[in-house]
């Protein structure tokens, strides 16, 4: 019986056995020679075997894990042409990833990202851990990504290609652009109720002496207890006089001092008695109305009056920004979850500043022209809106001018 060790480099590989062999003296040290020769080269045809599983193992939980990523993973050549994508990226793509093989950036992905992918393959001497991170949005892959773009070296540490991981933050961002929007509702609406209450007690305060000025105006007009060349003057007083009281219940509107009456309202009619009243005006303004009838649409529960103030400053604002002519547009619409009428008013104006939308319904900002305006509009809207547990927000639309939104609870 002869038995041949088969080792490997590293490890023990087992035994070669040969039973029943006949040996002689002149020929047992050259069979035993063979038989040790023949040992070697099986232990290393195992061997390469062995490393090969091993390679291939490897290369299979490599392929797993590269394809178990939920970040995009995309790697270009050199020449910028895709050599492996994962399968998130194929995903996202809808295209499998042999139809992705040796296509071409500017293919996959969106302007933006083929910059930050060009300015690390142009580069001369991209050296270890010079790996860029930046947020984009991808209009190709239609989201919003946080980006890793590391360049690729070869054996000779020469630039080889370059490499895009690519995070969806998309949910992230909308996320947080909503938690924006409600801060700032707060803060707008926690502005507004400590406005309020200061506004409340400084027009009591104002209302009883302009009261008695206008009632004792009244008592000369009606008397006619002046001279006749002060007439002029006295209507300038009357007029003065009126528009401040205006102003005062405007703010005690603003700052709600007045009880809710509340009813069940159809929009329909408070929006037919704000053109109504605006009727005469618009036409000399040359502004055409469109209105989006609905019958059956739901009512709400709230104060008409309130509420048709609110709807007639939209419509006067809109009104003092086409002065050249123009349309109101007036949509509803039923939303189910939850259960609100959502109103839209569209003027053809200039349409809002930039600058001016973050603060268009803080109380006393006006764009208007000196004596044009308080500036408390749009903030007695958003106060008798908010009021009725309803949102108002105002935007500027893709082919021109505003649009105020208003959205309302339908009655339960």
């Amino acid at each position: 019986m002869i038995t041949i060790p088969l080792k490997g480099r590293r490890r023990a590989l087992g035994t070669l056995v040969m039973d029943g062999v006949r040996l002689d003296s002149a020929s047992e040290r050259k069979l035993l020679e063979r038989a040790d020769e023949m040992g070697r080269q099986l232990s290393a045809a195992i061997e390469n075997v062995l490393l090969l599983e091993d390679v291939l193992q490897s290369r299979r939980e490599l392929e797993n894990t590269f394809n178990s990523l939920t970040d995009l993973v995309i790697v270009f050549n050199r020449k910028g042409r895709v050599v492996n994508v994962n399968q998130a990226f194929s995903q996202r793509a809808g295209t499998s990833r042999q139809e992705l093989q040796d296509m071409p950036i500017d293919q996959l992905v969106g302007e933006s990202t083929q910059k930050v992918l060009y300015q690390t393959l142009e580069r001369e001497s991209p050296g270890s851990g010079a790996a860029i991170n930046v947020e984009l949005e991808d209009t190709s892959l239609k989201g919003t990504f946080l980006m890793t773009v590391t360049p690729l070296m070869g054996d000779d540490q020469q630039l080889a290609g370059v490499v895009l991981v690519a995070r969806d933050v998309t949910p992230h961002a909308q996320l947080e652009a909503e938690r924006a929007e409600l801060r700032n509702k707060l803060i707008q609406s926690e502005k507004l109720a400590a406005l309020g209450e200061f506004i409340a007690g400084v027009a009591h305060e104002l209302n009883n002496p302009l009261q008695s000025v206008l009632g004792h105006i009244e008592l000369l007009r009606a008397t006619g207890a002046f001279p006749k060349a002060l007439r002029r003057d006295i209507q300038r007083i009357y007029r003065e006089a009126d528009r401040a009281a205006k102003i005062v219940r405007n703010l005690l509107v603003f700052a709600r001092s007045r009880r809710l009456v509340r009813k069940r309202v159809s929009l329909n009619a408070v929006l037919s008695r704000v053109f109504a009243s605006r009727g005469p005006a618009l036409r000399a303004e040359g502004i055409e109305v469109v209105r989006q009838r609905w019958v059956g649409l739901p009512r709400v529960t709230g104060d008409p009056l309130l509420l048709q103030q609110a709807f007639q400053n939209i419509v006067i604002n809109a009104e003092q920004a086409m002065r050249a002519g123009g349309r109101i547009e007036t949509r509803k619409t039923l939303v189910e979850n939850p259960p609100r009428i959502v109103v839209e008013l569209r003027d053809t104006g200039p349409g809002i500043p930039e600058a001016v939308l973050p603060r268009i319904f803080e109380p006393f900002y006006a764009t208007k022209e000196v004596g044009k305006g308080t500036g408390l509009g749009l903030a007695i809207a958003y106060g008798i809106v908010a009021e009725h547990g309803g949102q108002i927000s105002a935007a500027n639309h893709p082919e021109g001018g505003a649009v105020f939104t208003v959205q309302l609870p339908v009655e339960e």
